[in-house]
């Protein structure tokens, strides 16, 4: 007869990590080898059986695209409340999260604290680097043309979540160009007498 323990015309083993073909594999060694194989992933579903996959995003340090096309709604929101809405929805959970808002205006906040001009949302890109204490939130704005808002340029904003303190900082550029002379200065070199010199 078969057995565990001695040799004979078949020679049973339970060990599971074994590659020796003259032993046969007992029920128990099958069982923990079938359990095994059901606790894995399967390749032709493309990681869409992974339990969490926020989680899984977040242990192997990968970046998550939280989706595009999104609506975050329309009226207006202060910086609070806009960074409040990022933490809902996990953006600094990750170590990199982005989405792209919908491009209808009429569908997306505007957010109104930001300094120069307002800030609508849609059609943006906005992505998020950092924990809630200490983040840097960059929104990139797309051709949005009406008086009073910002268009075509970035705006960053470090974001102190535990303190409320907001800072944004907005680029200029050639959608965004500055409108003072002291603002012009500001954004190219700073204005002054050149000191020339022979030293090598």
């Amino acid at each position: 007869d078969a057995t565990t323990a001695q040799k004979g015309i078949v020679q049973l083993s339970s060990a599971t990590d074994s590659d020796d073909e003259t032993k046969a594999a007992t029920p128990k060694a099958v069982k923990a080898a079938m359990d095994k194989a059901d606790g894995c992933l399967e390749k032709a579903k493309n990681g869409d059986d992974i339990p969490d996959k926020v989680k899984f995003l977040n242990t192997v340090g990968a970046a998550r695209v939280y989706g595009r096309d999104i609506h975050t709604g329309a009226g207006e929101w202060t910086t609070s409340e806009f960074v409040a809405w990022l933490k809902e929805k996990g953006a600094f959970d990750q170590p990199y999260w982005m989405m792209k808002a919908s491009l209808p205006a009429e569908f997306n906040k505007v957010i109104t604290d930001v300094g120069p001009g307002k800030l609508n949302l849609g059609g943006c890109a906005i992505e998020v680097m950092g924990t809630y204490n200490a983040a840097i939130v960059r929104v990139t704005i797309g051709e949005y043309g009406g008086d009073g808002f910002l268009n075509g340029t970035v705006c960053t904003c470090t974001v102190y979540g535990d303190t409320q303190r907001f800072h944004w900082r907005v680029d200029y550029s050639t959608k965004n160009k500055p409108d003072t002379v002291s603002q012009r200065d500001a954004s190219t070199t700073q204005k002054g007498v050149v000191q020339l010199s022979s030293d090598t």
